[in-house]
């Protein structure tokens, strides 16, 4: 989890699975209410469009790409089931939702689409502090027990789990 000045969460790294093993392409989710409602404006007055021309077009491909290798590294080896798809935030390429590439470059991603925002934005990555993954569990076990997943990351979509059984 991401923080911010005040303490609350700013960006969430979800896990790329469903409890049910639906796929979850968006790696980070922007929850800051006051910095997604920015975004939204931003998306509503063709930021979209202007950011997509703005960015340098390789770079952009490598961020989709690094963003694929780290959301899949995450998943267990032995899942047979449907896999998450694009790149950030899903985007097989360019730019679809700034929210999703914002989130990204605040978690650490080279995105420069992200990178662009925060900059409309008047955001910087030292603005945000990584807090420590709490306890979060899944079917198999804790998140840092099955993926050996780095201290710093807090994963949604994935259900707090007693006995090994996941609920919703």
């Amino acid at each position: 989890m991401w923080s911010g000045i005040s303490g609350a969460p700013t960006v969430l790294e979800n896990f790329p699975l469903f409890y049910d093993g639906t796929p979850m392409p968006t790696l980070y989710w922007l929850v800051d209410e006051e910095i997604v409602r920015q975004v939204s404006r931003l998306e509503a007055a063709g930021a979209v469009k202007s950011v997509a021309a703005s960015v340098d077009k390789d770079e952009l491909v490598k961020s989709h790409q690094d963003y694929a290798i780290l959301r899949d590294s995450l998943i267990p080896g032995d899942h047979a089931g449907p896999r998450p798809a694009g790149g950030v935030g899903g985007t097989r390429q360019g730019v679809k939702c700034l929210h999703a590439h914002l989130a990204w470059y605040l978690a650490g991603g080279e995105d420069p689409a992200g990178r662009l925002v925060a900059g409309m934005l008047g955001v910087a990555r030292s603005d945000f502090a990584v807090e420590p993954l709490l306890a979060c569990f899944s079917q198999m076990g804790t998140a840092n027990q099955i993926l050996k997943v780095q201290p710093g990351m807090i994963h949604t979509g994935m259900e707090r789990a007693e006995s090994g059984s996941a609920r919703q």
